[in-house]
C-alpha cells in the first residue's frame, strides 16, 4: 500500500500541473477544435457583459438571465487553480460556459468571471493567494445582490477544485449563501504536505494554499452542500477526499456528498482519468452531472424549472 503522505504528494504534484495545464492552455497559439456541448446562439436567455471591482482588483465577467419575470435565483461559479478565465477555457472545452448555459436554462441567473489579472480583468494574478480569490468571489455575490433581476436571498456557488475551497471560505462567513456545491472538492488538509515539500516553496499561492484546512472550513458552512468526486479524478482522489469530505460535513444535515463513477477531474466520462485524455475526450461534462446539480440547486430555492430545449 502506498503511504498517504505518498499520496497526498502526488496530489499535490497533480495539482501543480494542473495549473501548468492550464496556463499552456492559456498560451498555445493553436486554436483547439469547439466541442459538441458548447453553448452557440441564439440563446433563450439574456447575457450582460459585466464589471464589479473591490480594493485590489476589477473583475470583467458574463451574467447570463432568464427571460421569464424575476427576481431569480443565482448562482456564481468559482474557477479552478491556474490562468483559467470566465469559461474554464482547455482544449476546446468550456466547461463553465456549458454550465452557466444549463443552469440559466432551469432559471437561474449565473455569474462567471475572469479571475483577477487575466482575461479583461484587472489585478495581480502572480501574487494572488486563494483568500484574495475568495475576496473577489465575495465582491462578486455583493454585485449580484446590488441587482434588481436577483433575488439576493437565493444566492448560491458552485466551485470547482480549488474553487470549491474559496466557495468553502466564502460560505462558511456568510450565512445568507442559499447553498454551495462543491466539484472535486478538497476534504484532505493540504498542509499535511509540508512536510513530505518542506520549507522551499516560494509562491505565495502555494504558501497560503497549504496552511487552509479545507476540513475545518466546510464545519463552518451552515447552508445545503454538495459535494461531487470524480471516482476517476487523479487529482482530487475520491479514496482519500470522499472520507474527509463526509467527515467535514457529518454536522450539517443538508450535506450530500456523492461519488461519481466512470468521471474525471473535470467530470468528463473518462477511460483513464489522466490529464492527457481530456485533449481526446468531446464530452465537456457529463449530462449526469448537469442534471445532478442543477436538480439539486432547483430544490434548494424552491424552483422546479427544467433546462429548455437546446
Amino acid at each position: 500500500m502506498i503511504p498517504r503522505r505518498h499520496r497526498l504528494l502526488a496530489s499535490l504534484v497533480c495539482l501543480l500541473l494542473l495549473g501548468a495545464i492550464f496556463l499552456f492552455a492559456w498560451t498555445r497559439p493553436a486554436a483547439p477544435p469547439q466541442r459538441p456541448q458548447t453553448p452557440s446562439a441564439p440563446f433563450p436567455y439574456r447575457v450582460h457583459e459585466v464589471a464589479f471591482a473591490n480594493a485590489s482588483a476589477r473583475l470583467a465577467g458574463t451574467l447570463t438571465v432568464p427571460t421569464t419575470p424575476g427576481p431569480h435565483p443565482a448562482i456564481v461559479l468559482i474557477p479552478g487553480s491556474g490562468e483559467v478565465d470566465r469559461d474554464g477555457a482547455l482544449f476546446g472545452h468550456q466547461p463553465y460556459r456549458v454550465l452557466a448555459d444549463d443552469l440559466t436554462r432551469r432559471g437561474f441567473a449565473v455569474l462567471r468571471s475572469d479571475k483577477r489579472g487575466l482575461g479583461q480583468s484587472s489585478g495581480n494574478f502572480n501574487n494572488a493567494t486563494t483568500l484574495d480569490f475568495a475576496d473577489d468571489i465575495r465582491t462578486a455575490v455583493s454585485f449580484l445582490r446590488s441587482r434588481q433581476e436577483i433575488d439576493a436571498g437565493r444566492i448560491g456557488l458552485v466551485g470547482h477544485s480549488e474553487g470549491a475551497l474559496i466557495g468553502t471560505l466564502v460560505a462558511g462567513k456568510d450565512p445568507s449563501i442559499a447553498f454551495l456545491v462543491l466539484m472535486a472538492g478538497n476534504g484532505v488538509p493540504m498542509r499535511a504536505l509540508l512536510q513530505a515539500r518542506g520549507p522551499q516553496e516560494s509562491s505565495p499561492w502555494m504558501r497560503t494554499l497549504l496552511t487552509l484546512d479545507p476540513q475545518a472550513a466546510l464545519r463552518q458552512v451552515q447552508c445545503p452542500v454538495l459535494a461531487l468526486v470524480g471516482e476517476m479524478d487523479r487529482v482530487v482522489t475520491a479514496s482519500e477526499n470522499i472520507p474527509a469530505l463526509r467527515q467535514a460535513l457529518a454536522g450539517n444535515p443538508r450535506a450530500q456528498v456523492e461519488r461519481l463513477l466512470g468521471l474525471n477531474h473535470f467530470f468528463q466520462t473518462a477511460q483513464t482519468g489522466e490529464m492527457a485524455e481530456v485533449t481526446t475526450l468531446d464530452e465537456t461534462i457529463s449530462p449526469q452531472v448537469l442534471q445532478l446539480i442543477g436538480s439539486w440547486a432547483s430544490r434548494q430555492v424552491g424552483s422546479t424549472a427544467a433546462p429548455s430545449t437546446r
